[in-house]
């Protein structure tokens, strides 16, 4: 059975190992759903690129449904066990309408990569995600790029400070204990954008947010 390192070197149309310096995540992807590899999951894209993305996905997951999103309608296609729709990033709206094809075991985000695109994405499709399922932010080296509306330091506006936040997210009961032995809730829980988080891992140029089991 091939890895799925292997699968995406061996299928063209994608950016996954093209500049395997900065975005080699497949190996990542590959430790994490190894056991999942068989079952009928689904999983949905932003960011289709040439089709080739999904078409790693569809192998890799020989009874996963596919799902690619896109701003650019003349990249959007269908195939056996992939289906592509057109999502603007930019647009809270436009990302809510992704629900209807969902829940979604694991969502991937390798679309337009703007602060503001990653971010309304997430805090939008966590909600999408199934309990116990996963949703990745990739290419994370734009929260320090100008250009993306990155900077280092990170400021309070780049992604990657909001993923630094939610870390929080995931202590948050530990925000209600004053010091050790307080009485429980002796402290004002903060309004989290996304409270159900697992566990959130960092690697390099990408971050992995499991949703807890309910």
């Amino acid at each position: 059975m091939k890895t799925l390192k292997e699968i995406g070197l061996s299928i063209p149309g994608h950016s996954k190992t093209n500049n395997m310096e900065l975005e080699d995540y497949l190996p990542i992807y590959d430790n994490l759903w190894t056991n999942i590899r068989n079952n009928k999951i689904k999983l949905l894209e932003i960011g289709i690129d040439q089709g080739g993305s999904l078409r790693i996905w569809k192998e890799y997951f020989p009874n996963g449904e596919i799902i690619g999103a896109d701003l650019q309608s003349q990249l959007l296609y269908t195939e056996d066990r992939i289906k592509t729709v057109l999502v603007n990033q930019e647009s809270i709206e436009s990302l809510k309408s992704l629900e209807s094809l969902g829940p979604f075991d694991i969502i991937i985000d390798d679309g337009g990569h703007v602060m503001s695109q990653q971010i309304n994405s997430l805090i939008t499709l966590f909600d999408y995600v199934k309990p116990g399922g996963y949703y990745i932010v990739e290419d994370l080296c734009t929260s320090y790029w100008p250009h993306f509306g990155g900077s280092y330091p990170v400021r309070n506006t780049t992604t990657m400070c909001l993923l630094k936040h939610l870390c929080d997210a995931v202590n948050q009961i530990s925000i209600g204990y004053e010091n050790y032995g307080s009485a429980k809730n002796s402290r004002e829980i903060p309004n989290f954008y996304i409270k159900n988080i697992e566990s959130i891992s960092f690697h390099q140029g990408v971050a992995i947010l499991k949703k807890k089991l309910i």
